[in-house]
């Protein structure tokens, strides 16, 4: 995965299903989940998240920011930014659980 920056695209599969996480600043709290293609797993963190009913395995396009200094995390501005891509069929969770790689981050030669 190359450095970019602004909002990028991703299609995926729900990997795990997001949950609140108390957040340490200002007494706020995001949601955390992760999406995956069956190879590579990505991290997804939720602005002002209210629950997402989708089950795993379900077909998803978001919407967000890749974060810096962070390993391979999405960020989302909030749960609208994930949604159900129906021109494209759900896969076994079972896929899923064998895809654990991070994506890796490349810096551009300069």
């Amino acid at each position: 995965m190359d450095e970019k920056e602004g909002t990028m695209i991703l299609k995926g599969y729900m990997k795990t299903m997001f949950v609140t996480v108390s957040s340490k600043f200002d007494n706020g709290s995001y949601g955390s989940g992760a999406v995956g293609d069956g190879e590579f797993k990505i991290s997804v963190h939720i602005n002002n998240y209210t629950p997402i009913l989708f089950n795993k395995g379900t077909p998803v396009l978001l919407t967000g920011e890749i974060k810096k200094n962070a390993p391979c995390t999405i960020v989302c501005s909030d749960s609208s930014c994930i949604r159900k891509d129906d021109e494209r069929e759900p896969i076994s969770p079972i896929i899923l659980i064998n895809g654990n790689k991070t994506p890796k981050r490349h810096t551009r030669p300069e």
